[in-house]
């Protein structure tokens, strides 16, 4: 869980420094574009990578949770984190 938080910062962090766009980073999706979610995470877990106020300083960005569907229509969860550019 620790290198999913790591990945969380240094990307919000690069949207918000470097990007005039911002940028969305979306956990759950697979690199093939497929649903997967984070349903695997206990929400202790969740709490510790959305929990961008003590992970970032004075940044512009949130996190939310989404429910949706995969391809077989078993229900998951995706994070979204969007960061606007500061």
């Amino acid at each position: 869980i620790n290198s999913v938080k790591d990945l969380v910062i240094k990307t919000v962090s690069a949207f918000a420094n470097n990007s005039v766009e911002g940028g969305l980073l979306i956990l759950g999706i697979s690199s093939r574009g497929e649903v997967v979610g984070i349903d695997h995470l206990n929400e202790g877990q969740r709490n510790l990578i959305m929990d961008l106020n003590t992970l970032l300083r004075g940044h512009a960005a949130v996190a939310r949770c989404y429910d949706c569907q995969d391809a077989k229509g078993n229900d998951r969860t995706i994070c979204l984190f969007y960061s606007s550019y500061v």
